[in-house]
């Protein structure tokens, strides 16, 4: 582990128990992603449309700052307003928030899908254009499903990153006791 000037190993050993904490964090946050999915994705997003809310406010007050500093610029205010539509859209209705990002996801898949395929088939007769192709036309089918069934997309989604977060969790941990452990052994 790199250490900083301003902080001595034998400091960062005893560091453990943060990693610890992160760790058993991202395992309960895992956990409830896994068990009540919808419910938690709807709660994330209706905690991001706060805290984009709270951005864009704080954004216009420096683009308001900066035009009594002579930064005159449309362009300043765009993005802060932005945030704060949408801070409050996924605050009022997170569940058909969730359900419009996952269709957005969707269509993105599709078109990355259809560039695969334009890229195969410009490759045709190159190794490995067929694989490009397979892999094209497979992401371009879990477009079409991802926007058919919004819903049923958003639950996977929830369940896989709800899964990825308790193995992140539980990595987290280990390191931590290896930490310990290894800090133990070169104290003893």
């Amino acid at each position: 582990m790199k250490t900083s000037p301003s902080m001595s190993p034998a400091l960062h050993s005893k560091m453990w128990w943060v990693l610890w904490i992160n760790g058993i964090l991202l395992v309960l946050a895992g956990l409830i992603l896994v068990t009540v999915p919808m419910m938690a994705a709807f709660a994330w997003l209706y905690i991001f449309g706060i805290m984009l809310a709270i951005a864009g406010v704080l954004g216009l007050f420096g683009a308001f700052f900066g035009l009594s500093h002579g930064i005159h610029s449309v362009t300043a205010f765009v993005g802060p307003i932005l945030a704060m539509i949408l801070g409050v859209l996924f605050v009022d209705a997170p569940q058909q928030s969730a359900i419009t990002i996952t269709e957005f996801a969707g269509a993105l898949t599709i078109i990355g899908g259809g560039a695969l395929i334009a890229t195969a088939l410009g490759l045709r007769g190159h190794d490995g254009w067929i694989g490009v192709l397979g892999n094209g036309v497979l992401t371009t089918i879990a477009g079409i499903l991802i926007v058919m069934w919004p819903d049923a997309a958003l639950f996977v989604f929830a369940i896989f990153f709800g899964v990825q977060l308790i193995f992140s969790g539980f990595r987290m941990c280990a390191i931590g006791s290896h930490i310990r452990r290894f800090s133990a052994s070169h104290h003893s």
